[in-house]
């Protein structure tokens, strides 16, 4: 192979989309390449040299200028290789992606033309809607802008830079951010473009496209390309999918030029007309190693862990963790994600309408924003975590919070390997599992590469490739560890001074015969309600916190205004320990509410008669009449046949038979039933069942409630979620200031700006 050939290994080629065309762009080129004009002219409905002129308004017509840029895109290809070589990868804005597939190799130039013009024409089509670019202002600046303005209706379009961002929606709501954009200082720049590209507007347009490129069979490409959905590597399996995903989602152009500069890439060659480009790649510094949510992760053996505030591109290293059945809401997730911190939508306890209702909105209002949904454990209906999993891979939501798990399961490692590639010799990992333990022996299967056995699993049922099955051996099932301590729900009611210390000393003795564990970071959940608490757990050596309980007293949480009421009146030592229903047989507990509440004394009752006794039958009289009066508020039989209904209707033929066989499964089927109706009440207001609320709350609540007293926090209805974060943080970072917090606690808060008030 000779020099030329091989080309610079350093080297990126980037081809521009559309506003990057010019008249008279590429005349010269289609005299070079004849053959090419000439299939241009027998596939396209009009002359491509005269549109490359810009006569007759072409380059101002989407369908005609797109594939028209496209050609001209892969003209330049061809006379720069010819000199040049091949680079070492390749990325495309929007339009321009296409055009390096094409070099590439993953499609034909005549595949790539006729897509481009279906593109075209589909784009063209929908004429509702603006862009406009906001330069000059950096992300959080914007977001907050955004936040404020009160406007759903505006989408990002491209993130381009840390200071310019690219906006999509109505003409009129772009125009009416305009003066906000400037008082923040920046300035938004109206595009000149028919439509709201990269945005929910473009969904039709899409879904169309994605019958088009339903027929188009990919091959392996010779040269990598990034996707500007993923920033990772396209490969046949999945180009068509994210081809129709990039019409309507936003263009991750940083995340691009960073996943360059992390694969050693030093110089570029834009590819094509104009040299705007080349300004966002200057625009796009290394930011050592930093990332936003969902560009791939390095795991090597490398001596320092990335931050949690660059991996996921946060404000802070603080996460509002998710509560059962959405109570971290979509509304929760949402106001922290605008607001630059991650936050996780609670999937646990509903339905899989609900959850895919969640995910879809989640992605129209979060796009390139951080946030992730929660995953919990449950052993006996696998199939509702490969329902998360699903969700989550179709969505691209490319963090998981993993909760209650002690051993892993199969859906949970097909989530975490999926999509990951080996390049040079270094693994690529998409998706990152943030899993909550209590244990030592639950950590280290987190700290490790899940077990051989699983992995052939999911490769014999082509749940995973042979290369993501490679990376699978290789790197950790966790991205990060969050320690709980003494958390609201499930709990151990272990203590942070303890776990904290004990997991990092475990990630320390695994790393030294397994380096890629040491990426793993550790943080800490349960008891932080106070800036105190959470300065504490930093110094012991946390390196990101999550908090739960405090978030549930919020305008944004998914539970009712009753049982916030009642939240804002907590004391640290109005809490107790009651049965888990989805643990009731094995005598597992959860953390409540005891304030205001029979729940606690009557589920434990339930436990005390299920563990003394082998049937109903065998229940004396008094205590029967008791439980169904005042617990059951029906009779045992009728709870008993709606129980065997309901497995009736779920097709649950193993549950059912073990409750005919089996009288003491008929108990604790009756007696979880009250345990599920509970949690239900609690979360309506129902305000028949008040003495039963079942609220999973920590003492951290009644920490924050007694911090906050006096304030404007008092009440409730002022503390929304990320208000709360805030003033924590800005709490923290005064002592720190003042000299009351020392050591971790400093370093990591100095890692970030002041809070956004």
């Amino acid at each position: 192979m000779s020099k030329v050939e091989r080309g610079n290994p350093n080297r990126a080629w980037l081809f521009p989309g559309q506003g990057s065309q010019v008249p008279g762009m590429g005349i010269d080129l289609l005299a070079r390449f004849a053959d090419v004009r000439r299939l241009c002219d027998s596939v396209l409905d009009f002359d491509i040299a005269e549109s490359c002129t810009g006569e007759n308004g072409h380059l101002n017509r989407t369908d005609h200028l797109q594939p028209t840029l496209y050609t001209v895109n892969y003209l330049h290809a061809l006379a720069l290789r010819e000199t040049e070589g091949w680079p070492a990868v390749m990325a495309g804005h929007s339009l321009g992606e296409i055009s390096a597939l094409a070099v590439s190799g993953f499609l034909d130039f005549e595949q790539g033309l006729r897509l481009v013009a279906a593109r075209g024409r589909l784009m063209h089509a929908v004429r509702d809607g603006g862009m406009a670019a906001a330069v000059r202002i950096e992300r959080p600046a914007l977001l907050a802008v955004l936040e404020a303005s009160g406007l759903t209706t505006v989408d990002i379009a491209n993130w381009n830079s840390g200071t310019e961002t690219v906006l999509s929606g109505p003409v009129e709501d772009l125009v009416l951010l305009k003066d906000a954009v400037r008082a923040a200082g920046g300035i938004l720049i109206p595009l000149k473009v028919g439509a709201a590209f990269h945005s929910r507007y473009m969904a039709g347009a899409a879904d169309s496209l994605g019958a088009v490129l339903a027929g188009i069979v990919f091959k392996p490409g010779r040269v990598p390309v990034l996707s500007n959905v993923t920033a990772l590597e396209y490969t046949p399996q999945d180009a068509a999918r994210l081809l129709a995903r990039q019409v309507r989602e936003p263009v991750r152009w940083s995340d691009c030029m960073q996943a360059l500069r992390r694969r050693g890439v030093t110089e570029i060659d834009e590819v094509g007309p104009g040299g705007v480009l080349r300004k966002l790649w200057a625009a796009n510094p290394s930011v050592n190693g930093s990332r936003s949510n969902g560009s791939p992760i390095v795991v090597a053996p490398a001596p320092t862990r990335e931050t949690f505030c660059a991996a996921y591109r946060v404000r802070h290293a603080y996460v509002a963790g998710s509560m059962y059945r959405a109570i971290s809401s979509v509304e929760l997730v949402e106001r922290m994600a605008k607001s630059g911190y991650l936050a996780f939508f609670g999937t646990g306890g509903i339905s899989r309408t609900e959850i895919d209702s969640a995910v879809a909105r989640l992605a129209r209002t979060c796009a390139g924003l951080p946030y992730g949904l929660n995953i919990l454990s449950q052993p006996e209906r696998s199939a509702a975590e490969q329902w998360v999993v699903d969700a989550a891979l179709r969505a691209n939501v490319t963090v998981l919070e993993a909760s209650a798990y002690t051993t892993l399961s199969a859906p949970l490692v097909q989530y975490r390997y999926s999509g990951s590639r080996m390049t040079a010799g270094t693994p690529y990992v998409p998706n990152r599992i943030i899993a909550k333990v209590s244990r030592g022996e639950v950590a280290r299967k987190f700290l490790m590469p899940p077990s051989r056995e699983i992995i052939d699993d999911l490769r014999a049922k082509g749940l995973l490739t042979v290369e993501e099955s490679r990376v699978a051996e290789l790197i950790p099932v966790a991205s990060d560890i969050c320690v709980e301590s003494d958390s609201g729900g499930h709990t151990d009611r272990g203590s942070a001074l303890i776990l904290i210390p004990s997991i990092l000393g475990l990630r320390t003795r695994i790393g030294s015969s397994f380096p890629a564990s040491r990426q793993v970071r550790i943080g800490a959940a349960g008891g932080l309600g106070t800036p105190s608490a959470i300065a504490a757990v930093l110094t012991l050596g946390a390196e990101f916190v999550l908090t739960g309980s405090i978030n549930q007293c919020t305008p944004e949480a998914g539970t009712s205004d009753s049982v916030k009421d009642l939240l804002a009146t907590l004391g640290v030592h109005d809490m107790a320990l009651a049965p888990a229903a989805d643990l009731f047989e094995v005598d597992g507990q959860v953390q409540v509410v005891r304030k205001g509440t029979l729940f606690a004394a009557r589920a434990n009752r339930l436990q005390r008669v299920y563990r003394e006794h082998g049937r109903w039958d065998d229940v004396d009289l008094p205590t029967r009449s008791s439980i169904e009066r005042r617990i059951l508020k029906d009779s045992y039989h009728n709870v008993l046949e709606k129980v065997r209904s309901r497995y009736v209707l779920q097709n649950r033929a193993d549950r059912l038979r073990l409750l005919e066989q089996d009288p003491r499964q008929q108990l604790a089927a009756v007696f979880t039933t009250y345990l599920v109706h509970t949690t239900v009440a609690a979360i309506e207001g129902d305000a028949g069942l008040a003495a039963d609320f079942q609220i999973h709350c920590g003492p951290a609540l009644g920490a924050f409630n007694e911090w906050v007293q006096g304030s404007a926090l008092e009440d409730w209805r002022n503390r929304h979620v990320d208000t709360i974060a805030d003033a924590l943080l800005a709490a923290v970072r005064a002592d720190s200031r003042n000299g009351e917090t020392t050591g971790n606690a400093r370093s990591e808060l100095d890692r970030v700006p002041d809070p956004i008030g």
